[in-house]
């Protein structure tokens, strides 16, 4: 006789929950890191505009100085210049160097007419002993001269405070930075702007716009988005399979 057997205590089998729940620490931090990411990505895009506009300016035939509007996209306009030396303060620049020899940016003062502007007339070699300078001086009018509009320089590791006066000759400066606040005692007004002076006779202009391209900008953004598209995957897939884990845990 055929027999038939009930088993009563057997659970009906359930489907697997699917419900999100990647965790609290995963969620701080992805919600920490995720917004960063995507910030930076914009930065970059923002960095790689303004970089494409500065390059385009480099480019462009030059106007006079007297007739710029200066703000924010006036960096690498290039211009024509007339101006007399302020003053026979010289301001060199430390550490710059040129076909591996130590030397110094050699910058002077101007008086525009529409304001005093700091120039830069090039690299010079320096020596050994750092007691011995260059022969420099800042006794150059400049009619009509090529020139132009860039960043005051500035050196990662120090600042202007870091700037003194040379032990042994009263007009010379050796510094680190510059800026239009710290030149200010020197002009008695703030200067307007900071600008490369271009094919000067037996000058050596080392200055270089950027050394990173809009290019390389972009390259940046691109990555940032692609870190924060992979965080966010792996926010969702955690998610997901531990969610997974929680349900069979809970038979």
């Amino acid at each position: 006789m055929a027999s038939i057997s009930f088993n009563i205590f057997r659970h009906p089998s359930r489907p697997e929950q699917k419900r999100f729940a990647p965790g609290l620490w995963l969620s701080l931090f992805t919600g920490f890191f995720l917004p960063l990411f995507i910030v930076l990505g914009f930065w970059q895009l923002s960095r790689a505009e303004q970089k494409a506009q500065w390059f385009a300016e480099l480019n462009r035939a030059p106007v006079s100085f007297n007739e710029m509007i200066f703000n924010e996209q006036s960096l690498y306009k290039n211009t024509l210049l007339s101006a007399q030396p302020m003053s026979e303060t010289v301001f060199l620049l430390d550490n710059k160097t040129h076909n591996g020899q130590v030397g110094y940016e050699h910058w002077c003062l101007f008086n525009t007419g529409r304001g005093v502007v700091a120039g830069s007339l090039g690299w010079v070699a320096g020596f050994a002993d750092r007691s011995q300078l260059p022969q420099v001086n800042c006794k150059l009018a400049l009619n009509n001269q090529p020139a132009t509009l860039r960043t005051p320089p500035q050196n990662p590791l120090f600042s202007e405070q870091a700037n003194s006066l040379h032990s042994s000759q009263s007009n010379i400066w050796i510094v680190q930075a510059l800026s239009s606040d710290w030149l200010q005692p020197f002009t008695g007004e703030p200067v307007v702007a900071f600008v490369q002076l271009n094919n000067l006779p037996s000058a050596i202009n080392i200055w270089q716009p950027s050394t990173i391209t809009p290019e390389k900008h972009l390259a940046y953004a691109i990555q940032w988005f692609a870190m924060a598209a992979a965080l966010a995957a792996m926010f969702i897939f955690a998610g997901v399979k531990f969610s997974k884990r929680s349900g069979h845990d809970s038979d």
